[in-house]
């Protein structure tokens, strides 16, 4: 349930060409610099911002009410986990063109106007993504390909090293992204840009996800649709990952229960027991690549190894599962 407040009424004036969403839960070192980002174009009457707060038992709603009262504040008496987020932001959100921002993404002026000419130019595009970046300017995999169970063995096992000779045997991202705009299955929803009519088209994010793949479910879902989803390096953002989300607690693991229940919507041949071993297999890999780029210098490769191994040692625990809070 939303608060009835005075904030909770469409701005006046005509509606804005973009709405952006960012949804809330614990992410409060992070949300002043997200919306700090934006603050421009939403003073200028441009952009749109719909904050959701999923019941943050931390003051990320209260840094928000405080100090970007330009922004709607809609705040949640439960967490609704991403998906059931961004869909209240979404069903308040009046913009012609709508945005998927993660509180910790920081966006430069450019990006949103050069997105949206994007889409104004390509009308058979039903969602496009930037080049999505770290801190250290590492470039994030967020283009990738349509999930199935044969690209899983293909990822868990490291066999995309051999792409070059083997084509089928490639990551299910983009690991060497185009400098150009190129058609993919799939973008993040870190930050995904689409116009209104292709919501309307595929409908809202399913909320069974509740966090984890339902931008996958849903950017295939709008491929079904006869739309294209396009990855487009020119424009970029900033992506503190990790630091803000719809629940911290949850590990990459938990997600992959939401690839399971993605195979079995969407009726790809799979092996759930097969799967949550696979995935194991890759964390621990790709926990020891990480130790060996720690090693030669790479930022923050540390902290990611550790992620990784312990998302492997939760995996065991009896009775893991995705908590609504």
């Amino acid at each position: 349930m939303m608060d009835a407040s005075r904030r909770e009424s469409p701005p006046e004036g005509g509606a804005p060409a973009v709405s952006a969403v960012v949804v809330l839960y614990n992410s409060a070192a992070v949300i002043a610099d997200c919306l700090r980002s934006l603050e421009a174009q939403a003073r200028a009457g441009r952009l749109e911002v719909v904050v959701v707060d999923n019941a943050s038992p931390d003051d990320s709603a209260a840094i928000v009410e405080r100090d970007f009262p330009w922004a709607r504040l809609v705040r949640q008496s439960r967490n609704l986990g991403f998906a059931g987020g961004v869909n209240r932001g979404l069903r308040v959100a009046r913009g012609g063109n709508l945005l998927l921002v993660n509180p910790d993404v920081v966006v430069p002026p450019e990006t949103i106007p050069g997105l949206l000419g994007y889409l104004d130019e390509h009308p058979q595009v039903g969602a496009v993504g930037p080049r999505v970046l770290r801190p250290g300017g590492q470039a994030e995999v967020t283009a990738t390909y349509r999930p199935t169970y044969s690209n899983e063995i293909v990822e868990a096992l490291g066999l995309f090293v051999f792409r070059r000779w083997i084509p089928a045997w490639r990551s299910r991202g983009l690991l060497d992204p185009p400098s150009g705009p190129v058609a993919v299955d799939v973008l993040s929803g870190c930050f995904l840009m689409f116009p209104r009519h292709v919501l309307e088209r595929v409908g809202e994010f399913d909320e069974d996800f509740f966090m984890y793949v339902e931008d996958v479910d849903w950017c295939v879902r709008v491929r079904d649709a006869g739309f294209e989803v396009h990855y487009v390096p020119a424009w970029t953002v900033v992506h503190a990952r990790s630091q803000g989300g719809a629940n911290q607690s949850l590990t990459p693991m938990d997600g992959d229960g939401n690839l399971e229940l993605f195979f079995r919507k969407h009726g790809v041949p799979h092996s759930p027991a097969g799967l949550r071993w696979l995935r194991r297999v890759h964390y621990l890999l790709a926990g020891v690549w990480l130790l060996y780029r720690a090693a030669t210098g790479r930022r923050g490769a540390f902290t990611e190894a550790r992620r990784a191994f312990l998302t492997v040692l939760v995996s065991f625990r009896p009775g893991r599962s995705q908590q609504r809070v």
